[in-house]
């Protein structure tokens, strides 16, 4: 009996304290209740997301594009001597050090993808905390 009225009132005080943590929601306290109920911060979050996605899509393909044109430098007949004084044609070394920039663009990569699918899941929550706010 008297655990049945501890857990009541367990349950009472929580149910308390979320009431006043959703009015202050409501209210527009806070970080969350700040992106909540103001639709201009909200769509800013979210443009920043997008911008930040894109970019990273730019940097990638930026990135590929900028070995393909120093390969094509390397079997240019007037820049041929310069990557052989500079060494560039001792392949193993060339390909562990392009492996190893490879790799750590994957991780970095790999990084991204999650962080953006923590921010997708972030921007899940906070609609679903803007649907029960409203209600």
């Amino acid at each position: 009996g008297g655990n049945v009225k501890t857990i009541l009132g367990n349950v009472d005080s929580t149910v308390v304290s979320l009431k006043h943590i959703i009015a202050s929601v409501d209210n527009g306290e806070g970080i969350l209740g700040e992106l909540i109920g103001k639709g201009a911060t909200y769509d800013s979050v979210q443009t920043v997301i997008k911008n930040l996605v894109a970019t990273s899509e730019n940097a990638a393909v930026g990135a590929s594009r900028f070995a393909e044109n120093m390969e094509a430098l390397k079997h240019n007949w007037l820049f041929k001597g310069y990557f052989e004084q500079r060494g560039y044609w001792d392949t193993v070394d060339y390909e562990k050090d392009l492996d190893s920039k490879i790799a750590e663009l994957k991780m970095q990569n790999e990084t991204l993808d999650k962080k953006i699918q923590e921010l997708k899941e972030l921007e899940n929550k906070m609609e679903e905390l803007k649907r029960t706010s409203k209600n």
